[in-house]
């Protein structure tokens, strides 16, 4: 599997991590006790974490480039 199908595959609940960003936005604790403790989560989940908390445009840019039509 390349890594584009991969993290399609990760990103595939786009929903989640929309909401998961969200989160982290409105909760300051919420967001310092994970950064705590992300190196203790699988590499997927940190994948997932940081990509939660890039700002706005490279995220976006991340996402447009993962789900454009090949």
């Amino acid at each position: 599997m390349n890594k584009k199908e991969y993290f399609k595959r990760i990103l595939n609940q786009i929903d989640g991590i929309i909401i998961l960003r969200n989160f982290v936005k409105k909760s300051q604790n919420f967001k310092e006790e994970w950064d705590k403790k992300q190196n203790e989560l699988p590499s997927e989940y940190k994948f997932i974490w940081r990509t939660v908390n890039l700002p706005e445009t490279p995220l976006l840019q991340i996402l447009k480039f993962l789900f454009k039509k090949d």
